[in-house]
């Protein structure tokens, strides 16, 4: 059983300034884990003699970033404020995605839904959900 912390409203609000920093944190992270999977599914191309199916690679490449985006964004927050509340430090990131997850929806909803699309469903998914896990088994 976790241990409860005595927390009060400056500890609160320092977390949700530092959960600012998920923005720029993440973006680089996504980045990042576009070229790690980028590369990835260039290596399997390469490596393998028969064509892996598009989907396939759209679908690795959006895990790799947003497990890595989530990731590296948890650890930093981490690193910058210790004492940090994980259900308050994950408001803002968790807008932010719900924002861009209805503006990958609209794309869809006006243009169809096409393998990019849903690579963005995932990542953004994956992004959040490995940030408050990551923060969740820091904290602990």
């Amino acid at each position: 059983m976790a241990k409860k912390i005595k927390s009060n409203w400056t500890t609160h609000i320092i977390s949700l300034l530092v959960s600012l920093i998920f923005v720029p944190v993440a973006l680089l992270g996504q980045v990042g884990g576009n070229i790690i999977g980028g590369y990835f599914a260039w290596f399997n191309d390469w490596i393998i003699w028969w064509d892996i199916p598009n989907f396939i690679k759209v679908g690795t490449v959006a895990i790799i970033a947003g497990y890595v985006a989530g990731y590296f964004s948890a650890f930093v927050i981490f690193k910058i404020y210790k004492k940090i509340i994980v259900n308050t430090a994950t408001i803002l990131p968790a807008a932010l995605i719900i924002f861009a997850v209805l503006g990958d929806l609209s794309f869809a909803i006006q243009n169809s839904l096409d393998l990019n699309t849903l690579g963005h469903f995932i990542r953004n998914g994956l992004t959040i959900f490995v940030y408050y896990k990551m923060l969740k088994d820091y904290k602990n």
